[in-house]
């Protein structure tokens, strides 16, 4: 039978059947999207790795009915989410700085270095808000129901990430 390899656990085929929360396909195609949420929201490799192993394996025990109606990228971002509020919530998670490849960086202009190094030390509640808008093209409200707060609370933390951006202070 095929397995999908996610890091450090297996997606069977087998279990993905009818009551799937997300096609295999879908899954696929929004591991790097997980990927990349889960580094801005642990900052660390290894714990992102298995944030997107529980997240995964969550996923594949919730039914279709606990998230109808969402598109199958924002099921997965909201299960992620959850599981890191449930870790996050023991511990003070409100500024962790992510740390970034130093090669990689060394490799970029000097401006969009700057810019790595400044989003890296945003607020993660900023950080979060800012990915899911400027990279995942994410829209506000599907942003507030996946991080289970008011619109107005997505729209202050994205203005918030901005100006702090744009000021390059922290």
């Amino acid at each position: 039978m095929p397995r999908i390899s996610t890091f450090g656990s297996a997606w069977n085929a087998h279990s993905m059947n009818e009551t799937a929360i997300v096609s295999r396909r879908d899954l696929i195609a929004a591991l790097p999207h997980l990927r990349r949420y889960a580094e801005v929201l642990m900052g660390r490799t290894s714990e992102a790795d298995d944030l997107v192993a529980d997240t995964l394996e969550r996923a594949r025990s919730q039914s279709s009915a606990e998230l109808a109606g969402t598109p199958g990228r924002t099921k997965l971002f909201g299960v992620m989410h959850e599981l890191y509020a449930g870790h996050a919530a023991g511990s003070d998670r409100k500024r962790t700085a992510v740390a970034f490849d130093a090669v990689a960086v060394r490799a970029l202009p000097a401006q969009s270095s700057e810019l790595l190094a400044q989003f890296g030390e945003l607020a993660t509640e900023e950080r979060e808000v800012l990915l899911l808008v400027a990279v995942e093209g994410m829209r506000y409200e599907e942003i507030a129901e996946l991080l289970q707060v008011p619109l107005s609370t997505v729209m202050a933390r994205l203005k918030r990430a901005r100006d702090l951006l744009r000021r390059g202070r922290f």
